[in-house]
């Protein structure tokens, strides 16, 4: 047999023809060794015996006739652990065709498998995780935009396991809290959205509040293909550190460049992530852009918690006093005919914004209204030219090229993002203002 059959036969009870192998290669030798090791560690302790009259009491049981009666299991988070472990044993023949340098025999290395598995348990064992990080970005713009030439902007990180599980996302500009079961989104200073649990605010961040399936996941995108992983141990200053390196290079799902190094999810980077040997925690990360033949760094996290004890208010957000309002598609009102493609919407809503005529602007623009700041930049606008519409990478909408004179006499060349992918197929406004 050659290596690469035995290792896919590792976790299961060897055969003579697995043994014969293990007698003669000493590499996968100790990889088995290392796996039961880990198997182990998962099995319980002792086994368990049952009780002399326990026949007995299950046969009465069912011959009594009693209601149904429904029950809610909820899986102790032990169970999660182990299946983690597990999951990350089995897949450990994939997982050697990414992690490593394995001289083309394509199979992990014992110290692979006890790593993920090691990692697994550590991570599922906080209770909370509490992470200082910055980001080249904006202060108010969503947390997907990354720029390189722009200074650092500070971000926190807060998740607690639950249950129920809830979490906090901020920068100077711009919060997103879930407090286990509704979710709210505060643009600074008075702009507000509100979603269920699983509203997706956060974008690519969400992977971050998932400590302990952060690697499982980041394997996971490597094994589908969007990226590229690989696994080394390093001395940084004097300490040792596992180090977790994934490449990102997602340039084949663009027609056009236009989104191109604008986000997170858009742009050629590699995101580093820094492990303690000893308790296989997470203790930082860096993600560093590719761009221009130029590498730089654009979002950091500089320390981790961990089991720190949160105030249950940090994760109920209050919406500002006359707070404006995101609103979902249907909610929007109707005054007139809608648009019927990218173009008619962008055409709307500038021919609104020029006219001062806010209630006409929201037939394309989901908000419950405009404040101040926003109707003093764009009230008056004058449109200089407008382009045809394009699409780009994996955004569901289009991009409206637009050139307009602001009444401040600032010349704005930018793409309007509008799209329909909402219940009720209506063009909305989306971004690029």
């Amino acid at each position: 047999m050659t290596c690469r059959q035995v290792q896919e036969r590792l976790v299961d009870v060897p055969d003579m023809e697995v043994r014969a192998h293990l007698a003669g290669c000493e590499d996968c030798a100790r990889e088995y060794a290392a796996i039961q090791a880990v198997l182990a560690s998962i099995r319980p302790p002792a086994r368990i015996e049952a009780s002399p009259d326990f026949k007995a009491r299950v046969m009465s049981k069912l011959t009594e006739r009693e209601a149904p009666v429904r029950r809610r299991w909820v899986l102790p988070r032990l169970v999660f652990v182990a299946g983690a472990v597990l999951l990350l044993v089995l897949l450990a023949p994939v997982v050697g065709n990414l992690i490593g340098n394995f001289g083309g025999r394509g199979h992990a290395p014992a110290s692979v498998v006890s790593l993920l598995a090691q990692s697994a348990q550590a991570m599922a064992g906080a209770r909370s995780v509490h992470m200082i990080a910055r980001m080249r970005t904006t202060p108010r713009e969503n947390f997907e935009f990354i720029d390189p030439t722009m200074d650092w902007v500070p971000m926190e990180i807060w998740s607690e396991a639950g249950p129920p599980a809830r979490w906090r996302v901020e920068k100077p500009g711009r919060v997103a809290a879930m407090d286990g079961t509704s979710s709210m989104l505060v643009i600074k200073p008075d702009t507000v959205s509100r979603g269920n649990a699983r509203a997706n605010y956060l974008e690519w961040m969400r992977i971050l509040l998932d400590t302990d399936q952060l690697m499982e996941k980041e394997l996971e995108l490597a094994r589908s293909g969007n990226s590229s992983a690989s696994l080394a141990e390093e001395n940084a200053a004097g300490a040792r550190q596992l180090v977790l390196s994934v490449a990102f290079h997602p340039r084949r799902w663009f027609s056009t460049d236009w989104v191109m190094d604008r986000s997170v999810s858009s742009s050629d980077h590699t995101r580093t992530y820094r492990f303690d040997p000893v308790t296989r925690r997470l203790e930082g990360m860096q993600m560093v852009m590719h761009t221009r033949g130029v590498d730089v760094p654009v979002f950091e996290i500089t320390e981790v918690r961990y089991d720190e004890v949160f105030d249950a208010g940090l994760f109920a957000l209050a919406a500002p006093d006359n707070a404006i309002s995101y609103v979902d598609a249907e909610q929007m009102p109707v005054a007139g005919p809608l648009p019927q493609s990218p173009k008619e919407a962008a055409v709307m809503l500038f021919d609104a914004l020029s006219r001062e005529d806010w209630e006409a602007a929201r037939v394309v623009y989901p908000a419950t209204g405009f404040n101040e700041s926003f109707k003093r930049m764009f009230g008056g606008l004058q449109v200089i030219a407008m382009g045809e519409p394009f699409r780009s990478s994996f955004y569901p909408g289009w991009y409206v090229p637009y050139e307009i004179r602001l009444r401040s006499g600032q010349v704005r060349k930018m793409n309007l993002a509008v799209k329909n992918d909402n219940r009720v197929g209506r063009w909305v406004w989306d971004g690029g203002l």
